[in-house]
């Protein structure tokens, strides 16, 4: 029963989501997104906190990966953006 719910609950905001860019309407879009974004982590945190009372150890190697990739790819775009800062102030 609760599977079904969180599908219809990710269906639902994916659909927010289309409906928005559709129809061009960016608080519907915004809406969808964060609200994808939060059952997201929600259900994330949840897995992990089961497998961690089970003794499995695998989510902590791929919630390391995923932050260490999202550092990488935050300092990647920090560092395009001075760049693109830099070249404008030349221009």
């Amino acid at each position: 029963m609760t599977h079904h719910v969180l599908h219809l609950v990710y269906a639902f905001e994916a659909v927010m989501v289309l409906a928005g860019l559709l129809l061009r309407d960016s608080a519907v879009e915004h809406v969808g997104v964060v609200a994808l974004g939060a059952t997201l982590a929600i259900h994330t945190v949840v897995l992990v906190l089961q497998d961690l009372s089970k003794g499995r150890k695998r989510w902590l190697r791929i919630a390391l990966f995923v932050v260490v990739l999202v550092l990488l790819l935050a300092s990647i775009l920090g560092l395009i953006v001075i760049v693109g800062g830099f070249r404008a102030i030349r221009s």
